[in-house]
């Protein structure tokens, strides 16, 4: 549309020469029906298969796929005996990260749940019984394009027969997004970062102890050691861009102090692939068994958003 004057295209005619990716019944390509809804994150998943199987022994396979592929393991940690222990299991990549949101209002505090994971019990090799072990999934890769999508629709299995039912609660979401605390590399930087701070505080524990007639409560070297200022520093930033945004566009000159402070966290410096800046949303109107998708996309040459709804 960009080099046009345009102010709309009809996709009728790409429609009806795009194949029905959900036609399994037989290998002759169907045009898609676009009075038929269709779930956008089963459509995408149909998309990359059909991408992976048309690009796979070529050059381009590896290229094209790791653009959106996030690859993910089980992880699974224990202390027993004082000795740290880890397993790492069920290794998958997909090109979505599929994320659930009940019971929570933010994207952000989803993925923490999600990535917290649950304590379980676990029988761990050479051992008796069954040992409390924290399980939870951690990301080995991100990819260069990050896709999630929201968990909204699900089945009532308390009604009878069950029926499909849609969340409708809302979900904010920053224009700034951080993965690298859900990274094995991110996790492993910041027990580095725990570890150094619980040494320092120890070693003034240690010089406070030694000199009881020193009044330290005076000294700020003593009492806040630099690592534990920059991590404090480093959370506060991070609250900072805690503004849910309710129009992409109207907060852009907010999300650029944002962005700014975010960059300041504890792991951008060596690992600046790890964030995210928002530039593509897809929303459903309606309920589970009908409704209506339309999107915002980010120009990235403007940074103007435009809306894509062609029910207007």
């Amino acid at each position: 549309m960009s080099g046009s004057e345009k102010r709309s295209y009809n996709p009728r005619s790409f429609c009806n020469t795009f194949p029905d990716l959900g036609n399994t019944d037989n290998q002759v390509d169907v045009s898609t029906d676009v009075y038929v809804q269709h779930d956008a994150t089963e459509f995408v998943l149909s998309l990359f298969n059909k991408l992976k199987d048309t690009v796979v022994g070529t050059i381009y396979a590896d290229t094209i796929l790791s653009m959106f592929n996030i690859t993910l393991y089980s992880e699974k940690s224990a202390t027993i005996n004082e000795e740290f222990k880890l397993l790492q299991s069920n290794e998958t990549t997909e090109p979505i990260l599929q994320l659930n949101i009940e019971g929570h209002n933010d994207i952000r505090r989803a993925l923490d749940e999600e990535f917290r994971g649950s304590e379980v019990e676990f029988k761990w090799e050479g051992e008796k019984e069954n040992v409390m072990t924290t399980k939870r999934p951690t990301i080995k890769t991100l990819p260069d394009t990050l896709i999630i999508a929201l968990k909204r629709f699900g089945m009532d299995y308390t009604q009878e027969p069950m029926v499909a039912v849609k969340n409708n609660d809302r979900v904010a979401f920053p224009l700034l997004l951080n993965m690298n605390p859900y990274t094995a590399k991110g996790r492993e930087k910041l027990k580095q970062e725990l570890t150094h701070q619980k040494k320092q505080e120890g070693l003034v524990n240690a010089s406070s102890s030694s000199t009881p007639t020193k009044d330290s409560s005076n000294d700020t070297n003593a009492t806040t050691p630099h690592s534990e200022s920059k991590t404090s520093t480093s959370k506060n930033k991070e609250q900072e861009t805690n503004n849910d945004p309710e129009d992409p566009e109207e907060e852009e000159e907010e999300s650029k102090s944002s962005s700014s402070s975010a960059t300041d966290s504890l792991f951008i410096n060596e690992d600046a692939d790890g964030l995210y800046e928002l530039c593509g949303i897809t929303i459903h109107s309606g309920n589970a068994g009908s409704g209506h998708y339309w999107s915002y996309s980010k120009d990235r040459s403007t940074n103007k958003w435009c809306e894509f709804n062609d029910d207007r």
